[in-house]
């Protein structure tokens, strides 16, 4: 019941559930994940958002049931022997402290790797590799559901490839290495994908793994980090003490199994800080009651019990014990889930009913009127767009906000060169966390000014239609200056649109403190030609690559008059300043910022079209 959604949620408009939605949908036009889309999920990520499509309801409840079944099976294994006690913790942490599926694909490598660990003290006999290969097999597709997964996977595996041979047990070792990769061969391609677009999943994955930290970091509780890694301290000084009857390869393969997890789902946790947080309080329940199964001695569990107290802290205070009891945890995926087995068995037309259902509301509430050829919408409102009616042409990285490497900016703008390139833009301004509006798919901005005319508006969005002949935004002369954290750089005066490339680098401390924690965030403020100061958040990744600096475009109307008058009023940047508000300094405190100013004349025919988008703003 945990890992199936056997009454899953029907698609909805909004940030969260316009990603759940598009992978999906993806699958259903046979686009290639990790080529033609690209996203920190895999062709599986249904079983992680539990989001109904009729293209992938039997890649959800098959993989489910088997990730559910191999969990079951693992877990059994390492529990079946060890008090009642730790028993019923399990069940009582799956059944109320877990809200999101996160926690346990972080939870089951630990949980293989620990029971390969245990049991081959026993010896190399076909039983055993029986058991690796079941147990071990959902290595395969933790990475196909969420792409993060990858390197607790591929941890595990190490750790258990060396041990085993070390142990001279070459056929667990081998089967420790070759069962994940061919099981996750087999998922990708039962999901409908091609094999030669398994290296792209992987590199465009690494890419957003790489970029993550930097881009999407939030601050939050400072409690709530210490207590978290007060309780994971607890479990790994327990387990190494504890474990006294083991040979020293055993407890040092345990030891950096329960550290690289534990820093992995630390790293999951408190980067971007918020609701994410409660991962780290539900993963510390399950490390300890595995970490409990692994000692005898009733004080290094006491210890261990140290560790589950502090993620019990954390979660609760995430997650409101009435909100954890009964709405949105595990337990109510259970409760709903003999309703959704009901369902299926005795009406099955119910759930395709209520997906058309959800699509003819979310149509309604769009208002996005059907147009000819392809079409795209930015910033990140996939749902809508899919439900209006239109033909979905998405670019690679489909959410602007997760466009945060120079190369996956550049993915999206190649998009915009290609053959396949939409017909239709359905537009708005709308950058999360506080972020320079334009720095969100900025290099793509050039292009669509290029290629790209307004046609018309809807009460949110600027729509516009592919050109039939491109405009020449040629630039006209470029310049490089020189600014310094915490000073005001003045920016030349020049005609046209100014684009930037800024080029800030962390320092060596900082790189070694985002490696193990985050990066600090930047700010970055504007003054106007209005006397304006506004300040935005800076993601100096996303700054690298190309972005429309001047004029400051704040509003999806600004964008619009760019087309109509080739400028906004008042808009244009006379100065900037970068700060760094922390308070230990992860940047040098130089940077480089290259000017390109390109001439362009708008047109007042546009006008019309960007008014209704004025006053919806």
């Amino acid at each position: 019941m945990v890992f199936t959604a056997w009454l899953p949620k029907m698609p909805q408009s909004s940030l969260d559930p316009s990603w759940m939605f598009a992978m999906n949908q993806a699958l259903s036009q046979h686009l290639t994940i990790g080529t033609d889309v690209v996203f920190s999920f895999g062709p599986y990520a249904s079983i992680y958002t539990r989001s109904y499509h009729p293209a992938t309801d039997h890649l959800m409840v098959l993989g489910g049931l088997y990730l559910g079944f191999c969990c079951f099976f693992a877990s059994y294994l390492v529990f079946h022997k060890s008090p009642l006690l730790l028993q019923a913790g399990l069940i009582i942490v799956l059944s109320v402290f877990l809200n999101t599926l996160d926690p346990l694909l972080f939870y089951y490598p630990l949980l293989a790797g620990v029971l390969i660990c245990t049991r081959s003290l026993h010896g190399d006999t076909s039983r055993d590799v029986f058991t690796t290969a079941i147990v071990l097999s959902p290595l395969g597709l933790l990475p196909l559901v969420k792409f993060s997964t990858l390197g607790a996977c591929i941890g595990v595996m190490a750790l258990l490839f060396v041990l085993l041979l070390y142990r001279r047990q070459p056929v667990l070792a081998l089967s420790a290495l070759l069962v994940p990769l061919l099981s996750l061969t087999l998922f990708w391609v039962v999901a409908g994908q091609a094999l030669s677009g398994l290296p792209h999943y992987f590199r465009t994955g690494a890419d957003i793994i790489a970029g993550y930290t930097a881009a999407m970091a939030l601050s939050g509780s400072t409690e709530q980090t210490i207590y978290y890694v007060l309780g994971s301290i607890a479990l790994v000084i327990a387990l190494w003490r504890g474990r006294t009857e083991d040979r020293l390869s055993g407890r040092i393969c345990l030891g950096l199994m329960f550290l690289g997890l534990l820093w992995v789902v630390f790293k999951a946790s408190f980067v971007r800080h918020d609701a994410h947080a409660a991962i780290g309080g539900s993963f510390l329940f399950l490390a300890a009651l595995v970490a409990a199964t692994l000692v005898a001695s009733n004080f290094h569990r006491l210890v261990i019990a140290f560790g589950f107290a502090y993620g019990l802290m954390i979660f609760i205070d995430i997650v409101p014990w009435q909100q954890a009891l009964y709405q949105e945890s595990m337990q109510q995926a259970q409760i709903s889930g003999w309703r959704g087995i009901w369902r299926r068995l005795f009406d099955p037309g119910k759930m395709d009913a209520d997906f058309s259902a959800s699509l003819a509301r979310l149509r309604t509430e769009a208002r996005l009127p059907v147009l000819p050829g392809t079409s795209d919408i930015y910033s990140h409102e996939q749902t809508l767009l899919v439900a209006s009616g239109n033909l979905w042409n998405p670019r690679p990285v489909f959410q602007s906000y997760s466009a945060y490497t120079p190369y996956l900016a550049e993915l999206n703008r190649l998009h915009l060169l290609g053959k396949n390139l939409p017909d239709n833009i359905f537009f708005r301004v709308e950058p999360i966390d506080a972020r320079l509006p334009s720095l969100e798919d900025g290099p793509s901005w050039r292009n669509l000014l290029k290629g790209y005319a307004p046609a018309a508006s809807n009460h949110r969005y600027l729509i516009l239609n592919r050109r039939d002949q491109g405009l020449e935004l040629v630039p006209q002369s470029v310049s490089i200056v020189e600014g310094r954290i915490g000073e005001t750089l003045a920016i030349p005066a020049y005609q046209g649109l100014v684009f930037a490339h800024l080029e800030l680098e962390e320092t060596l401390l900082g790189k070694i403190w985002s490696l193990f924690y985050k990066s600090g965030q930047l700010a970055i403020t504007l003054v106007t030609s209005d006397g304006q100061e506004r300040v935005y958040r800076l993601i100096p990744a996303m700054a690298r690559s190309e972005f429309l600096l001047s004029p400051l475009v704040k509003e999806t109307a600004d964008f619009g008059m760019l087309f109509a008058a080739g400028e906004v009023k008042g808009q244009e940047v006379k100065s900037m300043r970068i700060e760094d508000p922390e308070w230990l300094s992860g940047w040098n405190t130089s940077y480089r910022v290259e000017l390109t100013a390109t001439p362009y004349q708008g047109d007042e025919a546009y006008l019309a079209a960007i008014d209704e988008i004025r006053t919806s703003d």
